[in-house]
């Protein structure tokens, strides 16, 4: 299992939670109750079948179990509820979708904001010895902008 530390300190954030990736099919099968040991294999094989005699046991037993089968069968039999569900996995993914789009959109336009504002640097320092065709081509730049920035230096 996994334990979610702070990088620099190794600090442990809680030891409340932990992460363990879990390989199914690895697993053996649960014949009985009498078998299982922890809560973490009652839940495996609840995940491989809900409908298990094994889960039905467990059930009785255990109330995370019992409430976790009662919601898969208020979603299964209630199209409604189902769809509302891939509604908000669906408005979810789309707003991950969208915020990713956007730092990216923010990214490449902060960089082409400072890729402008270096080129206007730059045409400042040729104002005192090339023409403004000549800047702005050299530059890539509109020369009506070179012409602004000359008008701004004359006024200074």
């Amino acid at each position: 299992g996994y334990r979610l530390k702070e990088i620099e300190t190794n600090e442990e954030l809680t030891d409340l939670q932990e992460i363990h990736f879990i390989e199914i099919p690895k697993l053996k099968r649960f014949e009985s109750t009498e078998e299982i040991v922890d809560l973490l294999e009652g839940w495996v094989e609840f995940l491989r079948d809900p409908e298990s005699e094994v889960i039905r046991k467990l059930e009785m037993s255990n109330k995370e179990i019992r409430e976790a089968k009662d919601e898969l069968y208020r979603l299964s039999r209630n199209s409604k509820e189902r769809e509302l569900y891939y509604l908000r996995e669906k408005s979810l993914r789309d707003e991950i979708s969208a915020l990713a789009n956007a730092k990216e959109k923010g990214l490449k336009e902060g960089l082409k904001q400072g890729l402008f504002e270096g080129k206007l640097e730059s045409a400042r320092s040729f104002l005192d010895i090339l023409d403004d065709d000549t800047i702005a081509t050299k530059l890539n730049i509109d020369v009506d902008i070179i012409k602004k920035l000359r008008i701004e230096k004359l006024k200074k």
